[in-house]
């Protein structure tokens, strides 16, 4: 009863209602796993947060992340919000850094001076962490995941035990020196 116009139109409608629900599966899938990575993240065992967007907003910080910056609620808070005292810093450019231009940062021993206690007073902290940017599968930068260890009592114990420069005695023997690795590993005798 209905002519080919009809079959036409049924057609586009079936391929047109498959691309939806392919498009629905994506966003579903999409969803399940961004709800997987942050479930790692909240479980990990070092401070871990993401941000996302230009602003960088946390999604999500873990208790961990949120012990060792002294903050409770950071979640739906811009990094320059969260940490006020932060904001002409170099952890707000290292943030931009990353974000602009998707190369990743990796630090050791970072001093940073923020107030860890809520008080005003501002505490200098020591932190090996990294700055991950984060992709959509075309590869644009769309957030930044931030890893990090407070090794403040490490750097302070060393420091405390090591003595100035001034106050060091030179050794009375030369430390032995390694050879260079390659010298290191040698071939058994009779191999090529």
């Amino acid at each position: 009863p209905f002519g080919d116009s009809y079959s036409v139109y049924r057609r586009g409608v079936a391929e047109g209602t498959g691309y939806a629900d392919a498009r629905m599966d994506a966003v579903q899938l999409r969803a399940l796993m961004e709800q997987e990575r942050n479930d790692v993240l909240e479980q990990a065992p070092v401070a871990a947060a993401l941000l996302r967007g230009s602003q960088h907003v946390f999604v999500t910080a873990n208790p961990r992340y949120c012990d060792m910056v002294g903050r409770t609620t950071l979640v739906g808070k811009s990094y320059r919000d969260a940490f006020p005292e932060l904001a002409a810093s170099e952890m707000l450019d290292l943030l931009d850094r990353v974000y602009r231009t998707g190369n990743a940062f990796v630090s050791h021993e970072m001093r940073i001076r923020f107030d860890r206690t809520g008080s005003g007073v501002l505490e200098d902290g020591f932190f090996d962490f990294t700055l991950q940017p984060l992709r959509h599968a075309g590869g644009e930068v769309y957030g930044v995941i931030a890893v990090g260890v407070d090794v403040t009592p490490l750097v302070t114990a060393r420091h405390v035990l090591e003595p100035a420069p001034h106050q060091r005695t030179p050794p009375l023997v030369e430390p032995h020196r390694p050879r260079p690795a390659r010298a290191q590993f040698r071939a058994p005798p009779g191999a090529p």
